[in-house]
């Protein structure tokens, strides 16, 4: 066994809007800066064809089936990215959808950690 077979393997579960194509990209090489850490990643998709307040709501009406996609693969960690939709419901609503999300994981056996791209990029 070698010392990259004994290193602990990290699942990160990506929620991404349908038309993002950079955030699959992008976690992947920030993470690999971590030397000696392994990560593998599991996206689950939001239909969402253009931008609109209609659409927003209905594409964020898929969250529970893609966090029960990503609970299935039994992911240590969840990236909400879905930043727009989030900002577009208000103030505060990354709290309110970090903390749905979290619930949901919890019914589902897991106590993965939670951030969404709102999150990660508000002071409040």
């Amino acid at each position: 066994m070698t010392v990259s077979d004994t290193r602990l393997l990290r699942r990160v579960g990506l929620v991404v809007p349908s038309s993002n194509v950079t955030v699959e990209t992008e976690i992947p090489a920030l993470l690999a800066r971590h030397r000696g850490a392994r990560f593998s990643f599991h996206a689950s998709r939001m239909r969402m064809h253009r931008v609109s307040p209609a659409e927003l709501c209905a594409m964020n009406a898929q969250r529970e089936r893609c966090v029960d996609e990503l609970a299935d693969a039994r992911v240590d960690a969840l990236l909400y990215a879905c930043l727009v939709a989030l900002m577009a419901q208000g103030p505060g609503e990354h709290r309110r959808t970090e903390a749905a999300v979290r619930g949901r994981l919890a019914e589902r056996g897991t106590g993965a950690a939670v951030v969404s791209s709102a999150g990660a990029s508000s002071t409040a």
